[in-house]
């Protein structure tokens, strides 16, 4: 529940936060927004603007940002939990289908990786919503025009399962 009642809260902050600045922008009050309406994730009209203005020009096959090495860890302490497989099958995909065009860009990379080909972009220090920045009290609903933007000249972006039956991409 996204509503008033915050459920998620803790579970996908960084949902949460997003939603809340939606409902900002919209001038919605919470308690008004139907059930169906709390449950489903929103997306800043601002953000949306943004996103159509950009160039869609496609540059890339595929591309996928975020997180993996947080799921890989919790299978590796043995936690059995479904979420954490729900990307086993990325990087073997990545592997088997990426080429210079396309973009990998791991937000939670470990010191020693080694990026998987040219089209591996992936940086420490980056977004990571496993390990934020806590002195930034914005840093869950900071627009990042570069990651939209990525999305928006991809004719497919990877959306693997993870802590939520739905992706934020």
């Amino acid at each position: 529940h996204w509503g008033p009642e915050q459920f998620y809260t803790g579970l996908s902050v960084r949902a949460q936060e997003v939603w809340n600045l939606a409902l900002e922008e919209s001038g919605l009050d919470a308690h008004d927004v139907s059930d169906y309406a709390c449950n489903v994730p929103k997306m800043p009209w601002s953000w949306v603007e943004q996103i159509q203005a950009m160039d869609h020009m496609k540059t890339h096959t595929y591309n996928f940002q975020g997180s993996v090495m947080f799921s890989l860890v919790h299978q590796q302490m043995g936690d059995r939990r479904p979420q954490y497989k729900a990307r086993d099958w990325l990087l073997d995909f990545v592997k088997e289908n990426f080429t210079d065009i396309d973009l990998l860009k791991i937000s939670d990379i470990t010191e020693g990786y080694q990026p998987l080909g040219p089209y591996d972009k992936s940086t420490r220090g980056g977004f990571d919503s496993h390990h934020p920045n806590r002195t930034d009290p914005h840093y869950y609903a900071t627009y990042d025009a570069s990651y939209f933007g990525e999305m928006a000249a991809s004719n497919f972006t990877l959306c693997p399962g993870g802590d939520r039956p739905w992706s934020m991409r």
